[in-house]
Parts: C-alpha cells; sequence; structure tokens
C-alpha cells in the first residue's frame, strides 16, 4: 500500500512540473539587469495560435512583430529592410498610447488590426518622436482612422526641410535589385507631419500637453537637445520604469551611431547624458529606435559611441 501510494506522489509531482514548464514559457523572464533584459521565447510554443494575454511574443505579417515586456506593453519591431522598434502602452483607463509607427502605411495598418482585435475599439493616441520614416512612416493610416499624433512644430519644419533629402538618402542604400520593394515603397510613401502639435522652446525640457494630462504619472514626454536629429524626443513611463529612447538610443550591437545626416554630433551625447542623469535612478528596461531592448547600458553605450 506504502508502495502504491509513494507512485501516486511522483505522478502528482510529474505533472506539476510538467505545467510549470507551460506556465514558463509564457512568462516574461527579466535576467541579471546587469547583463541586460532577455525575453524568453521557446521555439516550440506558438504564439500565432494563443489569443490570451500571456502571449509574449506574435508576428503579424513576414517581418512585423509583436513582443510584450511588461503588463499592457508591448514592443513592435519591423523589418522594412531594416528594424525599427516603435511601442503600444495601454494606459490606466484603457486608452492606448502608440510611440512612433511601424515603417510603412500598410504595416501600421496591419498594427491597428492587430490591436483592434486584442484589445477592441479603444481611444488610440500616437506620439511621433522624430521625422524620419521610422518615426512617422505610418502616419498617414492613422490619420485615415481619425487618430491624433502628437509631435513638435520642429518634426513640421524638418520634414519640409529635409524630409525628401532623407528619403533620397534612403533610396540611394535600397537601389539595388535584391531590395526593389523596399526601394518602390520608400519611393512613394507621404510624409505626413504629425496633426497636434508643440513647440520645443529650449533643450532639456519636459513637454507639457493638456490633452494628455489625464496620464499624468504614467507618460513623461522630455526632449533633451539635439541628437540623432534635431527633434528627437525619448518616452519615459514612470510607473513601468520603461523609456522609449528611440532613435536617440542605440542598442548594444550598435558599433557606431548609424544615420549620422541629420545629427548633431557635437550634442548627441550631451543630449543623451541628460537622459541618463534624468531617468537613472526610476528606468530599467530601454527601448532604442533599432535593435534589442535593455537596460540603462544602452544609454551609456550610446555616450560612448559620441566621444
Amino acid at each position: 500500500m506504502r508502495r502504491k501510494s509513494g507512485f501516486v506522489v511522483l505522478l502528482i509531482l510529474i505533472v506539476l512540473s510538467m505545467l510549470g514548464c507551460n506556465d514558463t514559457d509564457k512568462d516574461l523572464i527579466l535576467k541579471n539587469k546587469e547583463k541586460g533584459i532577455e525575453i524568453n521565447r521557446n521555439e516550440s510554443y506558438k504564439p500565432n495560435e494563443v489569443q490570451d494575454e500571456d502571449v509574449v511574443f506574435e508576428s503579424i505579417d513576414d517581418g512585423l512583430h509583436i513582443e510584450k515586456i511588461a503588463d499592457g506593453t508591448f514592443v513592435v519591431n519591423h523589418e522594412f529592410p531594416w528594424a525599427s522598434n516603435s511601442m503600444v502602452v495601454v494606459m490606466n483607463n484603457s486608452d492606448i498610447i502608440l510611440i512612433d509607427t511601424p515603417n510603412t502605411p500598410e504595416a501600421t495598418k496591419m498594427l491597428l488590426d492587430w490591436m483592434n482585435n486584442k484589445f477592441g475599439k479603444r481611444k488610440l493616441v500616437a506620439i511621433n518622436t522624430g521625422f524620419h520614416f521610422d518615426n512617422l512612416g505610418g502616419n498617414q493610416t492613422l490619420i485615415e482612422d481619425g487618430i491624433p499624433i502628437y509631435g513638435s512644430t520642429l518634426t513640421v519644419d524638418l520634414i519640409e526641410e529635409y524630409g525628401e533629402d532623407s528619403r533620397d538618402l534612403m533610396l540611394k542604400w535600397l537601389d539595388k535589385p535584391e531590395s526593389k520593394i523596399f526601394y518602390d515603397t520608400y519611393k512613394t510613401i507621404p510624409y505626413i507631419a504629425p496633426t497636434n502639435l508643440f513647440d520645443l522652446d529650449e533643450s532639456d525640457m519636459v513637454i507639457e500637453i493638456e490633452a494628455l494630462s489625464k496620464y499624468d504619472q504614467e507618460i513623461e514626454i522630455y526632449y533633451p537637445g539635439e541628437s540623432h536629429s534635431k527633434d528627437n524626443l525619448v518616452v519615459n513611463f514612470p510607473q513601468k520604469s520603461i523609456l522609449f529612447g528611440g532613435c536617440m538610443i542605440k542598442s548594444l550591437e550598435s558599433i557606431n551611431l548609424g544615420n549620422i545626416a541629420d545629427a548633431n554630433l557635437d550634442e548627441w551625447p550631451k543630449s543623451v547624458k541628460k537622459v541618463l542623469d534624468k531617468y537613472e535612478y526610476s528606468t530599467e528596461i530601454v527601448i532604442p529606435g533599432h535593435g534589442d531592448i535593455g537596460n540603462l547600458d544602452l544609454i551609456r553605450h550610446t555616450i560612448e559611441l559620441g566621444k
């Protein structure tokens, strides 16, 4: 009888162990913060077959992926052909904030469809952190859906003055047979400015927007000064300890500052140092404009690249 009882206990332990492994597959694992942040992805886990809130990684389309990094917080990665990050954040009142867009109107439409399917119809507010296509290439889709887009008057000025020069540079990079699909797309994407504007009166300023005041304590838009471009912003979510650094912040795998055509190389490291000083003790997760997410080491790495 004792032997049979021991077998039953052993069987229960095996079942519990198997259940525990399945839960771990769905957990968002934040590993040693000194080494950065790593999302646990198990190859046997097929997120497209699951529609619940525990999904960590989903592929909407080839080159368009969603990664859950915290409750109600998702990094959107669009490879077209360069991998660019934007972010979706569900606020306490269930509104949704979209920081930057995927590179194209088509990919942005797919993202909106994904949000509607996942969350239902909700109020959506967008923020552009710069004037390049990886910040606002999907603005046309947002405007067609009646979504307000917040951005600076400086971004509007830069679109008018340098937008086509930026497009020409991208087309130069893509002018080869294997990149034809990207070349043809970027050749025709319209430059659409943000609709709800604010001024960048000085460097080292927090942007005060009355319409966003209902999200007080949840979101902070900060302009430290010129960097990757004259208008780059960062967006902080203090309750989540998450900072969207955008194109101002480089990933740890970056070996240089990348595209510097519109950069202020003298001010870039100074501006990033202001970001570090402001958020060093309140931020755990940092999202760069391109590449893997991480911690404050991304900000420190960007400063070093700028020296």
